[in-house]
């Protein structure tokens, strides 16, 4: 392939190869060259080579640092970890304590009793449970994290570079706010919310869709030596200080891996987005306050006490969502290192996704608060903004994760036909075979395959439903309502684009709605095939942000 690209092709491989890499020029050409300028084969071939585990470790060494994390959970009179210990651990590894997982391990470490690890077991089990091929598995215990808000603004906590630049980024919204022109402060703030909006959303998206996938983040500070103290000292060591000081005593940066003190310069970067993010949007909504002028006392009224609510409902479900999660969760950890499985309960029980979806009803209390249209549509832009990094970013790693774990989940939808024992080896015998062979447009595909079991003959078939009857009153409730709409002529008076926009919303809520239960259904779940079947796989995988919960269908 190489002989058949000019030399300007060759040379843009060359550029978008050193660029996405920060490899040398002459890295790249080898390395393309090495590979017929393929550059997707040429560049995980590059990030590979830097990922080749080094020589093995000695294994003094390995049995040094569990030796120090089987201390810091030991007794102080005892040479065993027992229930205060065990229960410690569970919560730092976010393992419920009664977890089937902590049985298995348990099983491993040869613990003599419940609750009760011995030092043998413990270094002994955990050796045996490494892969011997595997020295990038490091074990260490996780320090403490101090939320965002207390690091940032209280003074007896050290500043690092990036929290001054944090609160200056912040400082100059509220300075620009108080200067500028109201007219003038609207449009820059929008401007300037749909800015870090999409540094949030699509910036941090990429950048953690790379991690995810092939731990780019981790490769760029290894390979550019930001964390390396023989080839970038000066780096590293203003790294470690903006850390160090914003962690607690327990945190030891040169003990801790590459990956978590790469995560923690990340969370930093984080920070600033976020803020900045929710104070560009808050200075936008009070650059847009406005009274109306057409609405009742009594309305006004309602406005601000719902509106209160929301905002009240909205911190509160961010601070409960915090709490389960905790930073780890908060701030993307899983894509740095693992920690153990995350245990989604309170306020996640109460709505998928919480973060982002019931956890933005505050962008739509301050809405109702300032009055103001632009306010409100900026919220749904945003809303939105937050569902694709959902769906684009947040469902594909969780889905990732559950088949690296567990092996690939199918929907009912994609479930192989089902097996049953029927005198008929059809189900709907009336319908013709020409219609059975008709295209899925119609129907749904009846595959028979007949097999000898235990001297049996089973039947393999799929519900072949109606599907033209469940149209007919939702088509005649469409055309009642188009011929009963009238187009108004003024979008400015009373109600008429409030009534718009919330009615366009619960159709767009509607179709998605539809379009993911039937994705998960199929045909057989969406016209009751269950009804009429009870032989068939109904265990459903219903995720919620790397949650693994079973929701179960009977019919």
């Amino acid at each position: 392939m190489a002989s058949k690209l000019n030399k300007s092709a060759r040379t843009a491989l060359e550029r978008e190869f050193t660029g996405v890499t920060g490899a040398t020029l002459k890295e790249a050409q080898t390395t393309l060259n090495k590979h017929n300028y393929k550059l997707d084969a040429a560049l995980d071939a590059y990030f590979n080579d830097l990922d080749d585990p080094p020589a093995a470790a000695p294994a003094a060494a390995n049995r040094s640092k569990l030796t120090q994390l089987f201390d810091s959970y030991k007794e102080s009179d005892v040479d065993s970890i027992l229930v205060d210990g065990t229960l410690r651990l569970c919560q730092d590894l976010s393992v419920d304590p009664e977890d089937v997982v902590l049985l298995a391990v348990a099983f491993e470490l040869k613990c003599p009793a419940v609750a009760e690890f011995s030092r043998e077991g413990w270094l002994t089990g955990w050796t045996n449970l490494r892969s011997p091929t595997d020295t990038t598995s490091i074990v260490f215990p996780v320090p403490t994290t101090h939320d965002v808000l207390t690091a940032l603004f209280h003074p007896s906590y050290p500043k690092s570079h990036l929290d001054i630049l944090n609160l200056a980024l912040l400082g100059a919204q509220l300075v620009a706010f108080w200067f500028l022109p109201r007219a003038t402060a609207r449009t820059a703030f929008l401007l300037y919310f749909a800015f870090w909006r999409l540094a949030y959303n699509l910036g941090l998206g990429i950048v953690l869709t790379k991690q995810s996938k092939r731990r780019w983040m981790v490769k760029q500070v290894r390979q550019r030596g930001w964390l390396d103290p023989s080839r970038r000292p000066a780096v590293r060591n203003w790294i470690r200080k903006q850390l160090q000081g914003k962690m607690g005593a327990d945190y030891k940066f040169d003990d801790l891996p590459l990956e978590y003190n790469t995560w923690l310069l990340f969370r930093q970067l984080v920070d600033i987005i976020l803020l900045n993010d929710f104070l560009a949007y808050c200075m936008f909504a009070f650059a847009s306050f406005r009274v109306p002028t057409d609405l009742h006392s009594f309305v006004h009224a309602l406005r601000w006490i719902g509106g209160i609510f929301l905002i009240v409902f909205n911190l509160w479900v961010k601070t409960e969502a915090h709490h389960v999660v905790k930073d780890y969760g908060w701030y993307w950890g899983d894509v740095f290192f693992e920690r153990g499985a995350l245990i989604f309960d309170g306020v996640f029980e109460m709505a998928p996704h919480p973060m982002y979806s019931v956890g933005y009803a505050g962008y739509y209390g301050l809405s109702m608060i300032v009055g103001s249209y632009p306010v409100l549509f900026a919220s749904l832009a945003a809303h939105a903004a937050q569902f694709a990094f959902l769906n684009f970013f947040e469902n594909p790693r969780a889905l990732t994760d559950i088949a690296r774990t567990y092996g690939q989940r199918k929907p009912l939808s994609a479930r192989t036909p089902i097996q049953e024992k029927l005198q008929s080896p059809v189900v709907g015998t009336d319908v013709p075979p020409h219609r059975r062979a008709e295209s899925e447009s119609d129907t749904a595909t009846a595959v028979v395959s007949e097999s000898e079991a235990d001297g049996a003959s089973d039947s393999e078939c799929t519900f072949i439903p109606d599907r033209e009857r469940p149209r007919s009153p939702k088509l005649s409730f469409f055309g009642m309502a188009w011929q009963s709409y009238v187009l108004t002529p003024d979008w400015t008076a009373g109600d008429q684009l409030l009534r718009h926009t919330l009615g366009m919303i619960m159709i767009f809520l509607h179709i998605w709605t539809a379009i993911e239960c039937y994705s998960v259904l199929g045909l057989f779940g969406w016209f009751f095939g269950d009804f009429f079947i009870d032989d068939f796989p109904t265990t459903l995988e219903y995720t919620l942000s790397g949650d693994r919960r079973m929701l179960q269908v009977n019919g």
